[in-house]
């Protein structure tokens, strides 16, 4: 499953979906999965070749985001990363 990424905010979500966006990186926006209790309701599930690029651009904004992989074994959301 590919990974997501949590927002603090609506804003901030919608704000990265169009950053992505214009680096002509696919994304889209979903809502959070029930099993999640993080962020504004809202993700972006992206392609895990895409995540380094990703969290470079993402590093250089104010934004507080939770980067999630599905483990298959556990059959649960993991923490893969947070971003400050």
């Amino acid at each position: 499953m590919c990974p997501i990424i949590t927002f603090a905010s609506y804003q901030e979500a919608i704000a990265a979906e169009y950053l992505l966006i214009e680096e002509q990186i696919p994304c889209l926006v979903v809502p959070l999965p029930p099993s999640l209790r993080a962020g504004c309701g809202i993700a972006l599930r992206i392609f895990l070749e895409d995540v380094p690029r990703i969290q470079s651009l993402i590093a250089k904004q104010p934004w507080q985001v939770i980067y999630y992989t599905w483990e298959v074994s556990l059959a649960e959301w993991q923490v893969c990363a947070f971003v400050m």
